[in-house]
């Protein structure tokens, strides 16, 4: 097809399909730049340049939120806030924000291939605190890139989570006897960071906010984890519980002798760089078993330990004089 340079005035070929594409035609790259610089073709450019191209203010401060803590894209900041790309990437780069490692930005650029209920950790109920237990119990998230991961050796445990979750997570083989529940996507794992699970939360991590009626199936979350119930020689079951971080097992021992009647407050010890403490008395572990399994069903607990516990459930709970 024959067409006219905007510049030179010399005809040339050019496909249709080009013809229709651009506006302006030109003969070859010098009569382009040097048709740029006359006032037609500034007046064009400019006409073409979205606002998106032009120069706005961005801080420091509101960059480094989108793009730490919201973990939002250069492109998904710069639709946001109305500009190019590659103004926020010049602006990353002013205020040194480091930039995202390849594998971590196509974490948060690609979907989870698996289902699950985004909203679970968003409203309380005896299934979502159940399974946050278990979390701050045998759990671990990873933020670069997001991930999630909790192990067991009851793979039934773990078929639990993702019922309750509504979730098609995978269960694979772990060492020896052992699987474990993988999550990824940011989403998921996002959910359980505001709750304040952190990478690394063996040693660090602190009690969390737990609504009152919520409070006993969070903490059988715990017990299901971290916990131990065993019949000793004498035929008495006694209750255990083992942590690394001080200030979580401090809080949890004062929560349960606040709220479980008939259980006062424990000594802790300490050995190995974990702390425990124990329910011997009879009167309390009694209490301990009938408050720690109200309102439960057979889809919120481990069975394993419940069946331990069963026996207990029935019996009469007297408690101490005061």
């Amino acid at each position: 097809m024959k067409v006219q340079c905007d510049f030179c005035q010399t005809e040339f070929d050019r496909k249709p399909s080009w013809v229709n594409k651009f506006e302006h035609q030109f003969c070859n790259k010098r009569c382009h730049k040097a048709w740029l610089q006359t006032t037609e073709g500034k007046r064009a450019a400019h006409k073409r340049a979205s606002p998106s191209h032009r120069k706005i203010a961005i801080s420091k401060q509101q960059l480094k939120h989108l793009y730490l803590d919201e973990q939002l894209s250069d492109r998904q900041i710069a639709d946001k806030l109305g500009c190019h790309r590659v103004t926020v990437l010049k602006r990353r780069k002013e205020y040194n924000i480091p930039s995202r490692s390849r594998s971590h930005a196509t974490a948060l650029a690609l979907p989870s291939r698996y289902q699950c209920n985004e909203r679970f950790f968003e409203q309380w109920s005896p299934a979502m605190a159940w399974v946050l237990g278990l979390f701050f119990a045998d759990g671990c998230v990873q933020e670069n890139p997001y991930s999630a991961a909790i192990a067991s050796k009851d793979k039934e445990l773990l078929e639990q989570i993702n019922f309750a979750w509504g979730a098609d997570f995978p269960i694979r083989p772990h060492t020896g006897k052992n699987s474990y529940l993988k999550i990824t996507g940011r989403s998921y794992v996002l959910s359980l960071m505001r709750h304040g699970l952190r990478p690394r939360k063996s040693l660090t991590m602190t009690f969390p906010y737990i609504p009152l009626p919520f409070l006993n199936h969070f903490v059988r979350g715990l017990f299901d984890g971290d916990g131990c119930y065993r019949i000793n020689k004498k035929q008495k079951l006694e209750i255990w519980y083992t942590c690394g971080s001080l200030k979580f097992i401090q809080t949890l021992n004062e929560s349960i002798a606040q709220h479980c009647p008939g259980v006062p407050k424990r000594n802790l010890y300490h050995q190995n760089n974990c702390y425990s403490f124990a329910i011997r008395a009879q009167s309390q572990t009694y209490s301990f078993c009938h408050w720690v399994y109200q309102d439960t069903d057979q889809t919120i607990r481990l069975r394993r330990k419940y069946e331990t516990m069963k026996p207990f459930l029935t019996q009469a709970i007297v408690y101490p004089p005061k």
